[in-house]
C-alpha cells in the first residue's frame, strides 16, 4: 500500500512540474520585462520586448498559459532559446506578455514608467 501511495504521489508531482502550469493571476509584469531583457532576449535574436508580447492577443496568451503550453510558445517564438526557462520565471513572463499583448492598448512611450 505504501509503495502504491508513493508511486502515485511521485507520478502526480512529476506530471504537474513537467506541464509547468502556474497561477496566471500572480506574477509581476515588471519582473517579467527584466527577466526577458536580461535572461531571454540574448537567446531570442534580440527580439524587441513589445514585438514578443504582440505576437498574440490577451485572450490568446491566456489560453496558451491555461493549456500549459506557455513555455513551448516562448521557445517557438525565440528559436535560439534552449529549454532553459525556469519554472519560476513563467508567471512573471506571462504577466508581461499579457499586459503588453497586441490588443492591450499598451503605449510604447510610457512603457513601465
Amino acid at each position: 500500500m505504501k509503495k502504491i501511495l508513493t508511486t502515485s504521489l511521485l507520478t502526480f508531482l512529476l506530471s504537474t512540474s513537467l506541464n509547468a502550469n502556474f497561477d496566471i493571476t500572480k506574477g509581476d509584469a515588471t519582473v517579467g520585462l527584466k527577466l526577458y531583457k536580461n535572461r531571454i532576449k540574448p537567446s531570442c535574436n534580440f527580439l524587441d520586448e513589445l514585438k514578443l508580447a504582440s505576437k498574440h492577443s490577451q485572450d490568446e496568451w491566456k489560453e496558451i498559459a491555461q493549456s500549459g503550453k506557455f513555455r513551448n510558445e516562448i521557445s517557438n517564438i525565440c528559436s535560439g532559446l534552449d529549454k532553459s526557462i525556469k519554472d519560476s520565471w513563467l508567471v512573471n513572463l506571462y504577466q508581461f506578455v499579457y499586459k503588453n499583448a497586441k490588443d492591450s492598448g499598451c503605449v510604447p512611450w510610457d512603457f513601465y514608467m
